[in-house]
């Protein structure tokens, strides 16, 4: 009999909560103002996420064959706490203060600075928040090293952290750097590649592997982790053009705000007229864009070619990844709710 997904989740958010509860009372013995970051770090993890990356991995141990969930928690709350340490720095490389459809870290620390220091508000907050973010780096490795696991497994799995960390802060000094590149889609792919597949798929399902001490296919194991993190940032990208701040957690475009020619942005470009471009261009980099220009562009892109094609190949992938499936050492019990965590991933407007 197979555990369900909100059972995995509910003892994830479990352990989790006693994890973040500890490190509460052992700041407490630092300093108050030190236990006070961490109550506002345990706040903002408890306080949204889907939990994704660590459902995955738990899933992927039991769909292997792994008998002792419990045992494992931590190792899956790991890539939770990493996600966390990950998306707390990449908001303040976008300089982003919405996250979860509500105040990110660095502005709840703003926000409680300017009591202090006007002035010094928005430096202190962002000191606070890179500071949250080294934590929670060190925390996963925390994680690792504090389970019940046997010491050979804790060093191949400290490996794949290093290396999940590694492949993930150069994906994002690609993303970031788009600011001066030209529109380019396959590169746009190749930091998907780096920034979302490695870290959210790849990582987890391979750590399930060695967990339960299966043998996994490597080239089967990236393109499936491929195709399903291509299928991720293509809708995540789709959304932050379509959807609303309370859908998707943060403010839409975003990504235009911020310069980042993401595939979506390249492919369309690629495929529209001079008049097009030059609108891109000049929406590009723009802080305060107007309805006006918001429907503009989103016309533009609807109107491309680019758009449908675009929808076309996250079906693709969709169905790529499905047969993939299929050919992973998955057990019959578990063989629906991988396929439904796939299915699941979905434009959201």
């Amino acid at each position: 009999m197979s555990i369900s997904k909100a059972e995995i989740l509910s003892q994830l958010s479990q352990t989790l909560n006693d994890y973040l509860k500890l490190q509460v009372c052992l700041a407490e013995k630092v300093d108050s103002s030190y236990a006070l970051l961490w109550q506002d770090i345990r706040d903002y993890i408890l306080g949204g996420g889907k939990r994704s990356r660590a459902y995955l991995l738990v899933l992927s141990y039991l769909a292997f064959g792994g008998q002792e969930m419990q045992d494992i928690l931590d190792i899956a709350l790991s890539q939770e706490i990493l996600h966390t340490a990950l998306l707390i720095h990449d908001d303040m490389i976008d300089q982003d203060f919405i996250r979860h459809s509500r105040p990110n870290l660095a502005a709840v620390r703003v926000e409680q600075y300017k009591l202090k220091s006007s002035n010094m508000a928005y430096h202190l907050g962002n000191s606070a928040a890179l500071l949250s973010g080294d934590l929670l780096l060190s925390a996963s490795y925390d994680l690792i090293l504090n389970s019940c696991l046997k010491s050979q497994i804790k060093i191949k799995l400290l490996k794949i952290l290093q290396d999940d960390i590694f492949l993930v802060a150069g994906g994002e000094l690609m993303d970031m750097e788009t600011f001066f590149n030209k529109y380019d889609q396959d590169q746009a792919l190749k930091i998907i590649n780096f920034k979302t597949s490695m870290y959210s798929f790849y990582f987890p399902i391979k750590m399930a592997g060695i967990l339960t001490k299966t043998k996994l296919n490597e080239s089967l194991l990236k393109r499936f982790s491929f195709n399903l993190g291509q299928i991720y940032q293509l809708i995540d990208d789709l959304n932050n053009l379509f959807s609303t701040e309370i859908v998707i957690g943060k403010p839409i475009l975003s990504d235009i705000r911020d310069n980042k020619k993401t595939y979506i942005i390249s492919r369309v470009y690629n495929d529209v007229n001079e008049e097009s471009r030059r609108l891109i261009n000049n929406l590009m980099g723009q802080h305060n864009i107007s309805k006006t220009d918001q429907k503009k562009l989103q016309s533009l892109i609807i109107g491309s070619t680019a758009y449908q094609e675009i929808l076309d190949l996250i079906d693709n992938l969709k169905m790529t990844s499905l047969k993939l499936l299929q050919e992973l050492p998955i057990s019959n019990s578990y063989l629906k709710q991988f396929s439904s965590y796939i299915n699941n991933l979905r434009v959201g407007f």
